[in-house]
């Protein structure tokens, strides 16, 4: 059996470290062929294990990789696939400055199609939500809403919904905020899309605190890290932690923070560990 069908299969399993190692040894195969086409392939899906691990300087390398391997293969819409997530990369790392040139380079292959300029606008709406420019984000996630809805792709319009329901929480609208990530919990479940039903349970806890449900949120919690435990993700731990935090005793929410802190630091989420200071500086 070819060692990428063993990485998949590991990957399917949750064993990222096996399925990273398959998937390196394939990749140095390639590599040595010089088969340009596989080393794309295999790069990008090693820079998404690797993020979802939370090893973000390793999803940078092999994710660049990608992208100047399916640029050399003229597979422009596969190139601007890596590139934008390279910059979701960028901006989950706090690398804001970092996307522009990204940006650029994705503009400067002159794309239509409209799933993939979908992509980039929610990339520049993160971007945006993430250093409070709601305005800005509002009008990004709009536009990839829209576009996804011309093309009927109603999967991806839930990711689009989901982006703009965080956005509703982040302007405090958490009647909305609650009401649309109820259904995005729902339709992402019905699909079996765990990692994004985690996503929406996120906006959902995060509207529950804001409305001071304290034990409707440690409920929801309790869900979403049932689910997380299944599908593990990085970043959603540590996102998950941090609303646990705002609904514990005060000592506990302080080891809470504290691991977030490290964990962020370490791995490179440098938004989610600044997130943890602050509120360790208001509980001290």
């Amino acid at each position: 059996m070819a060692l990428g069908n063993l990485a998949a299969i590991a990957g399917d399993r949750r064993d990222w470290t096996r399925s990273i190692e398959l998937a390196e040894q394939s990749l140095g195969l390639f590599e040595l062929l010089g088969a340009q086409t596989d080393i794309a392939r295999v790069s990008y899906n090693l820079g998404v294990l690797h993020r979802r691990r939370g090893d973000l300087l390793s999803a940078e390398l092999r994710i660049e990789q990608a992208a100047n391997a399916f640029a050399s293969q003229g597979a422009v819409l596969m190139e601007t696939r890596a590139l934008t997530t390279l910059g979701a990369v960028m901006v989950g790392m706090g690398r804001f400055e970092e996307l522009d040139p990204i940006i650029a380079r994705i503009d400067a292959l002159e794309i239509e199609d409209p799933a993939e300029l979908s992509v980039v606008n929610a990339v520049l709406g993160e971007r945006a939500l993430l250093t409070a420019d709601l305005t800005s984000a509002r009008q990004h996630f709009e536009s990839a809403r829209d576009l996804m809805a011309m093309i009927g792709a109603d999967s991806h319009l839930l990711v689009s919904r989901l982006n703009l329901a965080r956005l509703n929480l982040a302007e405090n609208r958490l009647v909305s905020a609650e009401q649309e990530a109820r259904d995005l919990i729902f339709a992402f479940g019905e699909i079996r899309v765990v990692n994004r039903q985690i996503d929406a349970m996120l906006v959902l806890v995060g509207a529950l605190i804001g409305q001071n449900r304290p034990e409707d949120a440690a409920e929801a919690l309790s869900q979403a890290e049932a689910l997380l435990a299944d599908s593990p993700d990085a970043e959603q731990s540590l996102k998950l932690a941090l609303l646990r935090s705002q609904i514990s005793e005060q000592h506990l929410a302080i080891e809470r923070l504290q691991w977030v802190a490290h964990v962020a630091g370490t791995q490179g989420y440098l938004p989610l560990m600044n997130e943890a200071r602050s509120r360790l500086e208001q509980l001290d």
